[in-house]
């Protein structure tokens, strides 16, 4: 599993991992019903207190299975979208993550060749597919902050890898 960090949608700051050179601070996770999670030891992975930001994505979309690595798993499609081939002359679209196909270089899709080795021939094009009206959680310092629907920015730098001569965290207006 990887790093998430996210910038604060309120003071407009990095999330810091607890690993990182950085002092934590408290954020709060927020739902669209007004649910709070608090996180002041953030530990990089997606979670604030105890509960998983993806998983909350799909539980706001009503996409929930109950099974965490599957939330996970569609909370980062609906927020991240779906990679897919397009064809450059007649529009014809073919999804990845096994929606139309899983693997890119050995699926073989009924053109006869898989998304790699179209995308080679130049007659198509790699785009991201997004879900219209996804709702997405809020991440702020202020625990009263009230919830819009517009996620927040990742952070560039995961929460944990931030240059080192940025050690003044006031400058992150400026970064981002």
């Amino acid at each position: 599993m990887g790093l998430f960090s996210w910038i604060t949608q309120d003071t407009v700051r990095s999330i810091p991992s607890r690993y990182s050179e950085r002092e934590t601070f408290p954020v709060t996770m927020s739902d669209n019903k007004g649910n709070r999670w608090v996180e002041t030891e953030y530990e990089g992975y997606g979670v604030f207190g105890g509960k998983d930001y993806y998983q909350l994505v799909a539980e706001m979309n009503g996409r929930a299975t109950g099974d965490l690595e599957s939330d996970r798993t569609i909370g980062i499609h609906l927020e991240l979208g779906i990679g897919a081939i397009k064809h450059k002359t007649t529009g014809q679209v073919y999804k990845s993550r096994n929606v139309d196909f899983f693997n890119w270089s050995s699926d073989i899709l009924p053109h006869g060749l898989s998304a790699n080795d179209s995308l080679d021939t130049g007659d198509w094009e790699h785009v991201d597919i997004f879900e219209e009206g996804v709702l997405l959680p809020n991440l702020t310092e202020n625990s009263k902050f009230e919830w819009v629907n517009e996620g927040p920015e990742s952070c560039e730098h995961q929460g944990y890898f931030y240059p080192e001569n940025d050690d003044d965290e006031d400058d992150d207006e400026d970064d981002y």
